[in-house]
C-alpha cells in the first residue's frame, strides 16, 4: 500500500482525524485549504476531479478518496462548490455526519440558503452559510472577509479557525439567509454593477487619451466621495427621509443624460449608465426629481408582490400588476413605477425551462402598414430566416395576401423573397390573435422572433379607446412570447412618449400632440422598460422618431403624418420657423436595424435611431423657397392665413419646443451601425418631392382638417 493510499483510506464511522475538510478544489477552495494548512490546521480535501485534490497533497493537506471520507474526517466541513444545487448533489449520498458543522460557501440566493439549512437539520448537522467577500489571493490575510450567518453556536466553536481564513470575517445573524441577502445586495447589486460601470467609464476616459496614472489617482478621490455618499444613502433609505440640499435626482439625471450622450457618441455602449438614466427618469416621472438620490429606493419605486397583484388582461396571466387598472393609475399620477409588473412565479418557472429562441422564423404584427411591409421585405432577405409570418386581417374584398401585396406595391417595395412570406388572416387585438387554438399553438411552437408594428395612429381618440386593442394587445404578444419556446419581442414605440416627462404633463387635456396615442406609447414603453430590467422576457423597445420614406424611393404616408401637415402650412404661408428639424429615420434603415438587432446573440433592449447629423429648418426653407421667422411670428402668420380649426389642431402646442424635447434623448444604436445613409439635403429634397402638399390658406378655399 502506498503512502497516498494510506492517506486517503479511512473506515466508515472513523472519528475525526483532521481539523477541517474542504469540498471543492477550484481556485477558491484551493486558497481555503492552503490558508488553513498555513495556520497549522490539518486539512482533508476532495474534488470531483481527483487530480485537483491530489495536487494539494502535503503540508498538512491530505486528499480524500471519496466525499464521504472527507466529511467523516473532520468536525468542520467547508463546501466550496459553484452553486447550492451542486453542493447538495455532491453531499446527498454522505452518511455519518456525527457532530459535524457544515459551512456552505457556494453562490446562490436567500431561499437556497434556507433550503440547504433544512436539508442539514434533517441530518442533524449544524449549518453556517458563508459569503466570501474577497478574491482567492486575499484568503488568509487580515483584510479578507467572509460573512457568516446561521448557527451562532457553530460559529463560536470554530471562530478561530474561520478567522484564519479571513481576518475581517464576522457572524452577522442567526437568520441563515442574512449573509446571502447581504451578498445579493452588495456583491451582486452594488459591487458587480459598480465595477461594470467603472469598466465602461475607464474605457471611455483612456480612449480619449487620459493617462492611466491620472485615472487611477482620480478614481481614488471618487471612491472617497462614494464612501461618504453611500453612508448617507443607507441612512436615508433606513429612515425614509430623502430630502437634500445637495444634489437632487434632477441634478444626477441631467449629468447622467449628458454623460450618456457623450459616451455613446464616442462609440461606448454605456449600458450600466443607461440603466441608471432609466431609473433616474422613472423617479423624475414619479414626481421625485427634487428629492435626493436615495428616493429611488424600495419605498419610492414599489415592486409589487405577487399575492397583491392582478392581471391587466386575462389574455396575459404571466404578468401581474398592482391593480387591473395600473396603467390608468400610472397615467393619472404620472408615475411610471405604478406600471412595474411582476412575472408570475408559474410563468417564470415555465419560461426558464423553454427551449432557447433561435432566429429562423419571424412573426410580424402590423405587416400591412408602412413600416411593417418594409420590415417583412427586409426579414425575407435575411439568409438565416426561412419563414416570415405576417398577420394581416382579411377584408370582404381582399385576402391577407392581396392586402400585403397592395401595400408593398404602394410603397414600391420590390426587393423581397416571396417564397419565405406567409400571410395569416389574424388580428392582434383579439385573444390568440383570433386564430383557432391549435393554429395558435403551432405558431407559438415555430416562431423565434416577434415584431409588433401594429398600432392605431388616430390622434383624436382618448387612451381608454386604445387601451383594449393596443395596450392589452402588447400583453397578448408578451404572453405569446413565453409559450412553447422563448421568443424575442421587438416593439415599435415612439419618441413622442417623451412629451410626458413631468407630472404636470400628465395633467394636460388631450390634444393632437398630447394624445391618447402618445399616452398608449408611453404606457407600453414603460412596461417594456421594466421587463427589460427583469430579464425574464427578451424584449427590445425601439423608440422611433418620424419614420420617413426609404433612402432610395422616399415614399411614406405623406400628409397622414403631422410633420408633413406642419410643413404644408409653412409651404402655404411662405414662412417656417427657425428651429431644429424634426428627427427622422428612413424606413429601410429602420427595418435593417430591427432585423439585425433581433438576430444578435444579445439584442439591445432599447434602440433610439435618428438621423446622426442634425439639421435645422433653414434646410427646408432653402428647398421650398421660404423665409424663416421665430416661432411666435410663424404661429401668428399661420393663424392669420389658415383656417382656425387646422391651426388649433396641428399647431395647438409649441412645435419648436416639442421637437427639442424629442430630439434631446441620445441615440441608442449598436456600435457597428452604419450611418453613411444620412444626407439630409438629398433625402429631404426627395421626401418633399413625393408629398402631395395642398395650399391650405383660407382664401384658397382648400378644405380644412
Amino acid at each position: 500500500m502506498t503512502m497516498l493510499e494510506i492517506a486517503v483510506t479511512e473506515p466508515d464511522g472513523a472519528s475525526a482525524s483532521h481539523d477541517a475538510a474542504v469540498i471543492g478544489c477550484g481556485a477558491m477552495g484551493t486558497a481555503l485549504a492552503r490558508a488553513l494548512a498555513a495556520s497549522g490546521y490539518s486539512v482533508m480535501v476532495w474534488n470531483r476531479t481527483p487530480a485537483r485534490a491530489e495536487a494539494l497533497a502535503g503540508d498538512n493537506i491530505s486528499p480524500a478518496r471519496s466525499v464521504g471520507d472527507a466529511v467523516r474526517s473532520s468536525s468542520l466541513v467547508l463546501a466550496c462548490m459553484s452553486t447550492y444545487g451542486v453542493t447538495r448533489t455532491v453531499l446527498e449520498p454522505v452518511t455519518g455526519w456525527q457532530e459535524t458543522v457544515l459551512v456552505n460557501l457556494a453562490s446562490g440566493g436567500p431561499e437556497e440558503a434556507e433550503e440547504l439549512e433544512r436539508w442539514a437539520v434533517q441530518r442533524r448537522v449544524e449549518y453556517l452559510d458563508g459569503v466570501i467577500g474577497c478574491f482567492p489571493r486575499d484568503i488568509g490575510s487580515s483584510e479578507a472577509m467572509i460573512v457568516f450567518s446561521g448557527s451562532s453556536a457553530a460559529w463560536s466553536r470554530h471562530e478561530q479557525m474561520l478567522l484564519s481564513l479571513a481576518g475581517a470575517s464576522r457572524h452577522i445573524s442567526d437568520q441563515v439567509a442574512a449573509a446571502s441577502v447581504l451578498n445579493v445586495g452588495l456583491a451582486g447589486g452594488f459591487f458587480t454593477a459598480a465595477l461594470s460601470a467603472y469598466v465602461e467609464s475607464a474605457t471611455y476616459v483612456l480612449d480619449q487619451g487620459v493617462k492611466a496614472e491620472v485615472l487611477r489617482e482620480s478614481t481614488l478621490l471618487a471612491i472617497d466621495t462614494l464612501r461618504q455618499t453611500t453612508q448617507e444613502t443607507a441612512t436615508a433609505i433606513a429612515s425614509g427621509e430623502h430630502e437634500t440640499d445637495q444634489a437632487t435626482v434632477e441634478t444626477y439625471a441631467e449629468l447622467a443624460r449628458s454623460a450618456l450622450a457623450v459616451m455613446r457618441k464616442a462609440g461606448q455602449g454605456a449600458q450600466a449608465l443607461a440603466g441608471a438614466v432609466d431609473n433616474l427618469e422613472a423617479a423624475e416621472a414619479a414626481g421625485l426629481g427634487r428629492l435626493g438620490f436615495s428616493v429611488q429606493s424600495r419605498g419610492a419605486v414599489k415592486t409589487p408582490k405577487e399575492t397583491e397583484n392582478s392581471v391587466l388582461s386575462v389574455d396575459c396571466p404571466s404578468l401581474l400588476f398592482n391593480g387591473k387598472f395600473a396603467d390608468v393609475d400610472a397615467l393619472s399620477r404620472g408615475d411610471a413605477t405604478a406600471l412595474r409588473p411582476v412575472v408570475a412565479s408559474e410563468a417564470r418557472e415555465r419560461m426558464a425551462g423553454l427551449p432557447a429562441a433561435g432566429s429562423e422564423v419571424a412573426l410580424v404584427l402590423g405587416g400591412n402598414g408602412f413600416v411593417g411591409a418594409h420590415l417583412v421585405a427586409r426579414l425575407s432577405r435575411e439568409p438565416g430566416i426561412r419563414t416570415v409570418f405576417v398577420i394581416v386581417r382579411a377584408t370582404a374584398e381582399h385576402t391577407p395576401e392581396q392586402r400585403l401585396a397592395q401595400t408593398l406595391d404602394q410603397y414600391r417595395v420590390a426587393d423581397f423573397d416571396r417564397g419565405k412570406i406567409e400571410a395569416l388572416d389574424a388580428d392582434p387585438t383579439k385573444t390568440c390573435f383570433g386564430l383557432p387554438p391549435r393554429r395558435y399553438e403551432v405558431l407559438a411552437e415555430k416562431v423565434d422572433l416577434v415584431f409588433t408594428c401594429a398600432s392605431s395612429t388616430d390622434y383624436t381618440v382618448g387612451y381608454l379607446d386604445l387601451r383594449d386593442a393596443w395596450v392589452k394587445g402588447l400583453l397578448r404578444v408578451l404572453q405569446f412570447a413565453g409559450e412553447a419556446r422563448r421568443k424575442h419581442v421587438t416593439y415599435l414605440g415612439s419618441v413622442g412618449s417623451y412629451f410626458y416627462r413631468r407630472p404636470a404633463d400628465f395633467l394636460r387635456p388631450d390634444s393632437w400632440w398630447y394624445s391618447g396615442y402618445v399616452q398608449m406609447k408611453w404606457v407600453n414603453s414603460r412596461l417594456l422598460g421594466w421587463l427589460a430590467r427583469d430579464g425574464a422576457f427578451s424584449v427590445t423597445l425601439c423608440e422611433a422618431p418620424y419614420v420617413l420614406g426609404s433612402t432610395t424611393v422616399g415614399l411614406d404616408p405623406g400628409r397622414y403624418y403631422s410633420w408633413w401637415r406642419i410643413i404644408e402650412i409653412a409651404r402655404s404661408i411662405g414662412v417656417i420657423w427657425d428651429g431644429p428639424g424634426m428627427g427622422y429615420i428612413p424606413v429601410d434603415v429602420l427595418a435593417d436595424l430591427l432585423t439585425t438587432n433581433a438576430i444578435r446573440h444579445s439584442p439591445l433592449p432599447r434602440l433610439l435611431p435618428r438621423n446622426p447629423t442634425p439639421y435645422d429648418n433653414q434646410l427646408l426653407a432653402d428647398l421650398l423657397g421660404l423665409r424663416t421667422a421665430d416661432w411666435t411670428e410663424f404661429k401668428a402668420e399661420a393663424t392669420r392665413l389658415v383656417h382656425p380649426d387646422r391651426v388649433r389642431t396641428v399647431l395647438a402646442e409649441n412645435i419648436d419646443e416639442l421637437i427639442r424635447v424629442t430630439n434631446a434623448p441620445p441615440d441608442v444604436l449598436p456600435a457597428d451601425h452604419d450611418s453613411s445613409w444620412c444626407d439630409n439635403r438629398r433625402l429631404m429634397q426627395m421626401y418633399l418631392g413625393n408629398v402631395e402638399f395642398r395650399d391650405v390658406r383660407t382664401e384658397a378655399g382648400a378644405p380644412h382638417v
